[in-house]
C-alpha cells in the first residue's frame, strides 16, 4: 500500500520538483527584467521626451534608493519569510506595471511617472533581495556553491532571453504591449511560486543531509 501511496503521490509533492519551481518563477520573471531594461530607456527618451543624460541620472538615483532600503528587506524576510516577501515583490512589478500602461495619457506628468518609476526599481530589489533567500534555502550544504551559482546563472540567462525577445518582436508591438508583457511575465511567476512551498523543501532538504550524514 506504501507503494500505490507513492504512486498517487502529485508531482509537486516531489523536493526536486518544487526546486525547479522556484527557478522557472525567478527565470520568467527575469525575463520581465530583460525586457523592462531594454524598454524603459526607450520610454522614456523617445515616448516620454526625457533627455537620455536626465535618464540616466535619474536610473541611477533611483538605483541606489532602491539598493539602500534593501538593507531593511533582508530582516523582513527573516520575520516574515522569503516567500511572501517575494510575492510582494512580483506584486508590486505586476501592480506598477498595469498601472503605467493604462495610464499613458500621465506620462507626460512627472510626478506620475518618477514615483512609479521608482516603485518598479524597489521591487526588482525586493525580489532580487527574496529571490536569493529562496535559493539559500533550498542548496544543499555539500553543494551549496555549485547549486547557488547555477541558479544565479539561470537568473542571468533569464534576463538576457527576455531582452533578446523583446528585441526580436519591438517592430511588432509598441511600448505599451510590452508593458504589459512585462506585467504577464511577472504574474506568471507570481503564479508559478504559489505551489513552491519552502517549509517543506527545507524539512525534506534536512532529511536528506541527516541520511547522508547518518551514513557517511
Amino acid at each position: 500500500t506504501g507503494q500505490v501511496r507513492q504512486r498517487k503521490e502529485p508531482l509537486l509533492e516531489d523536493s526536486s520538483a518544487r526546486g525547479l519551481i522556484l527557478i522557472a518563477a525567478e527565470f520568467i520573471s527575469r525575463m520581465g527584467a530583460g525586457v523592462t531594461l531594454t524598454v524603459a530607456p526607450l520610454v522614456a527618451v523617445q515616448e516620454i521626451g526625457y533627455a537620455a543624460e536626465d535618464y540616466a541620472s535619474w536610473y541611477g538615483l533611483m538605483g541606489g534608493a532602491s539598493a539602500l532600503l534593501g538593507l531593511a528587506f533582508g530582516p523582513l524576510v527573516d520575520r516574515y519569510g522569503a516567500k511572501p516577501i517575494l510575492m510582494l515583490g512580483f506584486g508590486l512589478a505586476v501592480a506598477t506595471s498595469l498601472l503605467f500602461a493604462a495610464a499613458r495619457p500621465l506620462w507626460d506628468v512627472p510626478a506620475f511617472v518618477i514615483p512609479l518609476f521608482f516603485i518598479k526599481s524597489v521591487s526588482t530589489q525586493i525580489i532580487f533581495v527574496a529571490i536569493i533567500a529562496c535559493f539559500m534555502t533550498i542548496c544543499s550544504t555539500r553543494v551549496a556553491a555549485t547549486q547557488f551559482s547555477i541558479y544565479m546563472s539561470l537568473s542571468n540567462l533569464g534576463r538576457s532571453l527576455g531582452a533578446a525577445m523583446y528585441g526580436a518582436i519591438a517592430v511588432q508591438i509598441t511600448y505599451i504591449d510590452a508593458i504589459y508583457l512585462i506585467a504577464g511575465l511577472n504574474l506568471v511567476a507570481m503564479i508559478c511560486l504559489r505551489f513552491f512551498d519552502i517549509e517543506s523543501h527545507k524539512q525534506r532538504l534536512h532529511e536528506i543531509e541527516g541520511t547522508a550524514e547518518a551514513t557517511a
